[in-house]
Parts: structure tokens; sequence; C-alpha cells
């Protein structure tokens, strides 16, 4: 109860015993009240303790760190973040949540970056074109062309799949621009190679 009751979290101290309790504790209400917690009470005080990563960090610990920490939005740091562990993260499953979270920071930086992992063709070039299809925007048109437009191969159709996917899904009000119209209608024509 008395997480449910905090309105602040003004030490450091408090901080790690509060997130040890949302990454590590044994019961699973007591964890998902101390996420809540943090989550409910952000502050540039907790934001900055976010962003430091402890040494040694357990896997569940270092997964928690990144989601609060794209919970809260725009922010260059939180993109840098978020970008060097989806190159370099230590674990996949780091490096995905950080893709998986990466859209929501909405830098400039972060469609080219998102394109330029789809086009590496690597493991996660699929988890990025996700990524990008959530945050699909008019400026966007041109780098989403060229890449349904890149030469396709048997293990970048799924990536192709998932950007149509989230073309298909936006609105009928909002109209394609006429060369990204012509290369979903090119790539749904071709069937079995993408759709």
């Amino acid at each position: 109860m008395i997480l449910s009751s905090m309105r602040d979290i003004l030490t450091v101290s408090l901080f790690k015993a509060v997130f040890r309790q949302a990454s590590l504790g044994p019961v699973p209400k007591i964890r998902m009240m101390a996420q809540s917690t943090i989550r409910r009470i952000k502050s540039r005080r907790i934001l900055k303790w976010l962003m430091r990563s402890e040494k040694g960090e357990s896997l569940r610990a270092a997964e928690l760190r990144l989601r609060l920490l794209a919970s809260y939005g725009t922010n260059k740091k939180i993109f840098g973040i978020l970008s060097r562990q989806c190159l370099k993260g230590p674990e996949n499953s780091l490096r995905l949540i950080a893709l998986e979270n990466l859209s929501g920071s909405e830098t400039e930086r972060t469609v080219p970056f998102l394109c330029k992992l789809i086009l590496a063709r690597s493991k996660f070039s699929y988890a990025a074109a996700n990524a990008l299809g959530l945050e699909l925007k008019e400026r966007h048109w041109l780098a989403i062309e060229g890449i349904l437009s890149s030469p396709a191969s048997e293990d970048f159709s799924a990536v192709i799949q998932a950007l149509l996917a989230a073309i298909l899904r936006l609105p009928v009000r909002k109209p394609l621009p006429r060369p990204v119209e012509r290369t979903v209608e090119k790539l749904l024509k071709a069937g079995s190679r993408h759709a």
C-alpha cells in the first residue's frame, strides 16, 4: 500500500529500492505496483537515475530500465541510449525492447535510423519495420517507398509484409502519394513473393 500512496521519489536510495522491487521483486503484485509507481511519478530526477545503468544489472532490470526510459518520449539522450542498445546491446531481448520502444522517441533521427537498420537486412530488420510501421507519417513516404522498391530476397519478404500491413491499416482518408501507391499495388499484384 505504501507504493500506491507515494507522490515523489526524492532520493537515489529510495529510487533504487523501488526499482529493485519493480524489476526483481518476488511478489508479482508488488512488482507491478512498484513499476506503476515509477511510471506515475515521472520527473527529471527519475529520468536522470534511469539513464544511469548499473554495472552488473540483471537482464530483467535492464529490460525494465529501457521500457521506463522510453516512456519519457522525445528526448535526444533517450534516443541515443535506445539506438546504442539496438546496435550493440549485449542481449537480443534488450535490442528488441529498444527497437520496440524507439518509435516512441520521435526525434528527427528515428526514421532514418530505422530505415538504415531495415536496409541492413540484419536479423533485426523485421522488428525495425514493425517499429517504423507504428510511426508512419507523410514526411516518411520517400523512405518507405525506397524500402518497398529495394531488390527483394526471400529473407526480406517479411519486412515488406510488415510495411505493407502498416500501410494498409492507415485510415482511408489519408491518400498515399502516387509513387508509394504504385509500388504497393505492384507488390500486392506480385502475390507469393511478398504478400
